[in-house]
């Protein structure tokens, strides 16, 4: 299966086309067209009727493949705008958000490529050897380090031994001292915001090691005060900065165009080697992540195919691995160039097992930063309520509020008639607003307080969390930027930034 390129269908109906086909064949390549045709009628609309998508099924339901119906369509949807501009006070404030995170220093923890790097030096010390060979459990070292291994001894076969806890130690390292003291007063004294000014920080000099290539930032706008725009920083991201955007440039050539131009600035930053991007797909349920165009000269193929050039393509067997300079290194044998992978992509790779693509992944982030922002370390278990934090005119971290089962339980077993009043009595003493988002990692569910339906998909949302966690709605109806002609919207935005060599 192909994830680069061309969607996968017009891939398939090409090579259907160019070969001589039995009659049942051909029957299946004309259902493939009709299906593509309808597709593309549908995108050509800007009103889709239910029955374009039933005649796809229809004729999808006469092809001998098992589907399931609710999974059959990936719809990504655009909306055009008349004027969509950033100015450029949005983008000097998100450049001081930058400078600022580049004062604060790197988060200091032992990741899974740290551990296998010490165990592949222990081992092999300067040594080169295969790829496969080291990341083999039995044979090498297995990845992450140790993981897979399982000798079997009869000598050992009716002996118990305890199971040895793993640690996890939560840090505040990244979270210098003098914020500490800050954070901490502000919860003593009960504050709403912690304001930091740019100027409290001017004389600590930048430090922009460890900085990937290039970098985006998604953040949110509304109007502030004195008519300055006011940011939410919702993340900054390394790796790439067309993490998020690639797998939707296939809506507007301007974006494919943007994904382009971002991995062509990286192999200009990166010199002594060659940039290749990571093709694999895991499952079949993260296509629509994985699916992007070929924004790279080269590839390395794992466990799927890719129709780039054989000379573009790199594969598991011909990447060597070494440890030098305290650097893991991988090096390909046909082109005897070092290659430095990258995933292109928004795709969660820590979620799968397969040793060979999470290291790929991993390596990725070697010697730099992977996370930017302020994180309250150990506190964020420990603190029902957490102010918002601000730097300059960007909103950092929102309000938040940790809440337990046992403080909304009883809710659901409220009549309708009762169930604000108890909810609001509820929300007065903990001092939640009107209005809040309910946070699980990047998805929200918004909740209207003063709504009983809202209140009971809320309800509904958190009974099997012993703790969740709300966050405060910032959007306020005057403070919204983006218009049209039927009423104001929210927005999402992503700027991508690339780091000057000069």
């Amino acid at each position: 299966v192909n994830i680069m390129g061309r969607d996968y269908l017009s891939k398939l109906i090409a090579i259907l086309g160019k070969i001589n086909l039995e009659d049942d064949t051909r029957r299946l390549l004309g259902s493939l067209c009709c299906v593509n045709d309808l597709l593309k009628r549908i995108d050509a609309k800007s009103v889709h009727p239910l029955t374009d998508y039933r005649k796809i099924i229809d004729i999808v339901g006469g092809i001998p493949v098992p589907y399931t119906e609710n999974c059959l369509f990936q719809v990504d949807a655009t909306r055009k705008s008349t004027v969509a501009t950033l100015g450029e006070p949005v983008i000097a404030e998100l450049q001081s958000v930058l400078s600022f995170f580049s004062k604060m220093g790197e988060v200091k923890y032992s990741s899974s490529l740290d551990k296998f790097k010490s165990a592949f030096y222990e081992r092999y010390e300067e040594r080169e050897v295969p790829l496969a060979m080291a990341l083999d459990s039995e044979l090498g070292i297995g990845y992450p380090a140790g993981h897979g291994i399982g000798d079997i001894s009869p000598i050992v076969d009716n002996l118990i031994l305890p199971v040895q806890k793993q640690r996890t130690v939560k840090t505040t390292a990244n979270v210098p001292t003098l914020m500490l003291q800050r954070l901490l007063k502000a919860v003593e004294d009960g504050v709403d915001e912690i304001v930091f000014d740019p100027e409290e920080f001017k004389s600590i000099p930048e430090n922009w090691n460890g900085f990937p290539e290039t970098l985006y930032a998604m953040f949110q706008v509304m109007k502030g005060e004195n008519g300055n725009p006011l940011l939410y920083i919702k993340s900054i991201g390394g790796g790439s900065a067309a993490n998020l955007l690639s797998r939707f440039a296939h809506l507007d050539p301007q974006m494919e165009e943007l994904v382009r131009s971002i991995s062509e600035k990286e192999s200009e930053i990166v010199t002594d080697g060659i940039l290749a991007e990571i093709v694999h797909l895991p499952s079949s349920r993260v296509g629509n992540i994985l699916s992007r165009p070929h924004i790279r000269e080269h590839e390395i193929v794992y466990l799927t195919s890719s129709d780039l050039p054989e000379t573009n393509k790199i594969y598991i067997d011909d990447l060597m691995l070494s440890c030098r300079g305290g650097r893991l290194v991988l090096r390909s044998k046909k082109m005897n160039k070092k290659i430095f992978p990258r995933l292109t992509s928004a795709h969660n790779y820590y979620n799968d097992t397969l040793p060979v693509y999470r290291f790929l992944c991993d390596m990725q982030h070697q010697g730099k930063r992977t996370s930017f922002g302020l994180g309250w370390g150990e506190l964020a278990d420990l603190l029902d309520y957490k102010p918002r934090i601000r730097y300059g005119n960007s909103i950092l971290s929102l309000a938040s509020w940790r809440v337990r089962q046992d403080e909304v339980s009883a809710f659901s077993r409220l009549a309708d008639a009762d169930l604000v009043n108890g909810v609001t009595a509820w929300r007065m003493k903990r001092n939640i607003p009107l209005t809040a988002l309910l946070a699980e990692g990047d998805n929200e569910l918004f909740i209207d307080f003063r709504s009983i339906c809202s209140i009971r998909a809320f309800l509904s949302a958190v009974k099997r969390r012993p703790v969740f966690q709300l966050l405060e709605f910032i959007f306020a109806q005057d403070e919204l930027v983006v218009k049209g002609t039927d009423g104001e919207y929210l927005n999402e935005c992503i700027v991508a930034f690339y780091k000057d060599q000069k």
